[in-house]
């Protein structure tokens, strides 16, 4: 009797195996199938940004030098009868060439031509709309030969152009940039007005925190904080 309940033991154990074996080969089965399945997904999502990249691409087929010895026409034409004119189209040109020119190898630009270009933008921005007090902008001359991810400078003076309060003399926005002991740090500060939307700000802010990762790792970090008298201040250090 013993034996036939091993025996019957044994089958149940052995019947319980091939069920649980063949169960875990249905859910890798499955697993693959909807792994595939994203895959598909994945690869369609792909060619749609490929065909979209593609038309931005052609409806950008301009040459844009065309556009700049265009502008330097203008200026030529307009600098002796509208000097003031003149100098917001040059101010254009450069913002323009500085777009079209190439970074150095490693992916990066001196310091100097992105704080050229952000004063060229506050240059047109201020005769746009001259009744707003000038976002000011020093740095030392240790930082113009820095190398530096592109662009980065200029997310920063959007976020103060876009939610600062610059019709307040008292309290002007501005940018600090110095080199010094083989850190970089660039520090902003600015007067806001109660933001109704603050994840727009926000966003460009993340996206300098995740540029500063991938650029410099541990050796970058940013700090923001809004004061309880509505100033925002900024600060980004990277260690060379």
């Amino acid at each position: 009797m013993s034996i036939w309940r091993t025996v019957l033991f044994m089958g149940y154990g052995t019947g319980y195996y091939f069920l649980k074996y063949n169960q875990q080969q249905k859910d890798i089965v499955e697993k693959l199938k909807q792994q595939e399945l994203q895959q598909i997904i994945l690869d369609k999502e792909i060619k749609n940004e490929l065909i979209l990249t593609q038309n931005a691409l052609l409806r950008a087929q301009i040459n844009p030098h065309f556009l700049i010895n265009t502008l330097s026409y203008l200026y030529n034409e307009t600098r002796k009868q509208t000097p003031k004119a003149a100098e917001t189209i040059l101010s254009l040109t450069d913002i323009m060439q500085y777009a079209l020119s190439k970074e150095e190898s490693s992916g990066y630009i001196k310091l100097e031509k992105e704080i050229c270009l952000i004063e060229n933008f506050l240059l047109l921005h201020q005769t746009i709309q001259p009744e707003q007090t000038p976002l000011k902008i020093s740095y030392n001359k240790e930082a113009l030969s820095i190398l530096f991810i592109p662009l980065l400078l200029m997310t920063l003076t959007e976020n103060i152009i876009r939610h600062n309060q610059l019709n307040t003399p008292l309290k002007p926005a501005e940018i600090k940039i110095r080199y010094k002991n083989s850190i970089l740090c660039i520090e902003t500060s600015n007067h806001e007005p109660i933001i109704e939307h603050p994840d727009d700000r926000d966003t460009g802010l993340k996206n300098i925190v995740k540029r500063l990762f991938l650029a410099y790792g541990e050796n970058a970090t940013f700090y923001s904080n809004l004061d309880t008298e509505n100033y925002f201040y900024t600060c980004t250090r990277v260690q060379f």
